[in-house]
């Protein structure tokens, strides 16, 4: 954290006390709590008691839907992975009836899966590789765990949730997968 003396000079890497916190958290100086901080549950339980029953405002409301708006459109924008492709091509040359919507096309609670069943029934294919998803999204989170966190979302829902790493896209294991369902 980078705090400023009596003339504007920053001061890196000073420790501050307990009170000297308090005192910048009460101004609404909250950097202290960039990403990468370890931050004592003792200082997380005073700003969480600060913004306790604080309500936001309609400005606040809409800079949030803004901000949601810009993130779909985003997807839309998105173009199929390698991957995506290629279980798309396997899809239209076995004429399994699902859509492909990692673009944005359809959401659960925030959540994009890759194919979406277009047959009536709740299922949804993700297609991921096993390396990519677990460095770059899922920090201190394995894949095991991510696969159940979004199975759980789905289930509260009524989806069925289908997993393929960059093993599994093959045109064998998709049939045998997804002819039977």
């Amino acid at each position: 954290m980078m705090l400023r003396d009596k003339f504007g000079r920053f001061i890196k890497g000073q420790k501050l006390s307990f009170s000297d916190l308090e005192k910048l958290l009460k101004r609404g100086v909250d950097s202290r709590f960039q990403k990468g901080h370890k931050v004592p549950e003792k200082w997380r339980d005073i700003v969480r008691n600060m913004r306790l029953g604080r309500k936001h405002t309609e400005i606040t409301k809409d800079k949030m839907k803004k901000s949601w708006r810009f993130l779909k459109k985003r997807f839309v924008r998105m173009i199929p992975s390698r991957l995506e492709t290629k279980t798309i091509n396997i899809i239209q040359k076995l004429n399994l009836p699902y859509k492909f919507v990692g673009d944005g096309k359809f959401f659960i609670e925030r959540k994009n899966p890759d194919f979406i069943n277009i047959n009536g029934e709740k299922i949804a294919i993700e297609v991921f590789y096993r390396g990519y998803k677990t460095a770059k999204y899922f920090q201190g989170q394995d894949l095991e765990q991510w696969k159940q966190k979004r199975q759980e979302l789905f289930n509260k829902y009524g989806w069925k949730i289908e997993f393929l790493d960059e093993t599994q896209v093959n045109e064998d294991e998709i049939k045998r997968r997804f002819l039977k369902l």
